[in-house]
């Protein structure tokens, strides 16, 4: 590739470009049979998402069919709502942007549609930041000043894909989730979130993490140095309950984990939970 240059702004032909191929049955994908497909950018990258959709109405294929199917956007940048356009979109906030735009008031936010130019849902989950030391080994140092949270983000990315999948291929409805609550209330709490008593966020998607809680998750953490501070302030934070709240929560050690096995269930019944994921939940108990 020595020869390859890349000007500024050509982000869009390439991604089009690059859909076309894949989707085009060709070449190194000629034996994948490939029928849909979709785009996803999470954090920094949904900005490349949201800036490819004035490409995705002038870009397509044969007949006018799209060459993405879907796109999912999660740790969404931005204060802005999404354009509508004619496939779906799934996009998950993290309780980080929604505690950044709290205060000024929450823009991005527009009604969930299922008209056919405009399918569209908007999923917040509770506890969930932008990031997390489960998945990035970045924390395993403790450069933050509070413990860094490990809520799973990739089982709740994985159940927004799930949704998006399942609407683009078979037209199932995905269901509504409300959204987490914001009261703008600093001097109730200390937080412009509307919080529960163990300073957990009320609304959006429900989870055991905060629903059968041993630590308050909150978002937006400090570094223990400047230079820190960056990192830490993406990172989630974990601080656990008090003992004597978790002993008037939970009896014993194995009410606990009765406790979170019975929510869990729940939530996978009531499709807010993939079951791929709840061996490890149960494992962490």
């Amino acid at each position: 590739y020595a020869s390859l240059a890349i000007a500024q702004g050509q982000t869009n032909e390439i991604l089009a470009q690059v859909g076309m191929l894949v989707k085009s049955g060709s070449g190194p994908f000629a034996s994948y049979g490939i029928q849909r497909m979709t785009l996803m950018g999470t954090s920094a990258s949904s900005g490349t998402v949201r800036n490819y959709f004035p490409a995705h109405s002038a870009r397509r294929l044969a007949g006018g069919r799209p060459i993405y199917d879907g796109f999912l956007l999660t740790s969404t940048n931005g204060n802005e709502p999404l354009p509508v356009v004619d496939v779906p979109i799934v996009q998950m906030p993290t309780q980080t942007e929604v505690t950044t735009w709290a205060e000024a008031g929450i823009k991005y936010r527009r009604p969930d549609s299922d008209a056919p130019g405009n399918r569209y849902r908007l999923y917040e989950v509770a506890g969930m930041p932008h990031n997390n030391s489960r998945e990035n080994p970045g924390f395993l140092n403790h450069p933050c000043t509070l413990p860094v949270t490990d809520f799973p983000a990739g089982a709740f990315t994985a159940l927004g894909l799930n949704y998006l999948v399942d609407w683009i291929a078979t037209g199932k409805v995905p269901p509504h989730a409300p959204p987490i609550e914001v009261d703008q209330n600093t001097p109730n709490d200390g937080s412009f979130l509307a919080l529960d008593e163990y300073a957990n966020a009320k609304g959006g998607i429900r989870n055991v993490f905060v629903d059968v809680p041993v630590a308050a998750n909150g978002v937006m953490g400090k570094g223990k140095t400047t230079a820190q501070d960056r990192l830490c302030l993406l990172a989630g934070t974990k601080v656990p309950l008090k003992a004597d709240v978790l002993q008037r929560l939970y009896t014993s050690k194995d009410d606990y984990v009765a406790k979170v096995d019975r929510r869990l269930k729940a939530l996978v019944d009531a499709g807010w939970f993939l079951p791929e994921y709840a061996d490890s939940v149960r494992a962490d108990a």
